[in-house]
């Protein structure tokens, strides 16, 4: 009889440990992922880019040295336009853009 009692007794101290669990797994909803925020072309000039992802933006210089890269080809900085979709490699100085890939036509066209 005290067996039994042991036997039953770790039994339920199993469950109360493994059916709240269950319960929590199942009310749990998995929601899409959130997509990281997209960083556009705001301003760009000869001599810098101007980037924007949400509400921050930040100005990036570009030199001879820097690499432009559009739609998957080598572009120079007059084929940047604002509203395409890019990101931008710093170099060194965290200013200074040593790579600019931008993707796809300018938002709205």
């Amino acid at each position: 009889m005290k067996k039994l009692f042991v036997a039953l007794s770790l039994t339920l101290l199993a469950l109360s440990f493994i059916l709240p669990d269950m319960a929590l797994a199942k009310s749990k909803k998995k929601s899409a992922p959130t997509p990281p925020p997209q960083s556009t072309i705001a301003a760009v000039s000869p001599t810098s880019i101007t980037i924007t992802e949400g509400t921050l933006s930040k100005t990036y210089s570009i030199t001879p040295f820097t690499e432009i890269v559009v739609r998957g080809q080598r572009a120079t900085v007059a084929e940047l336009q604002p509203g395409m979709v890019a990101s931008v490699a710093a170099s060194t100085s965290p200013n200074q853009a040593s790579r600019i890939n931008a993707a796809g036509a300018a938002v709205g066209h």
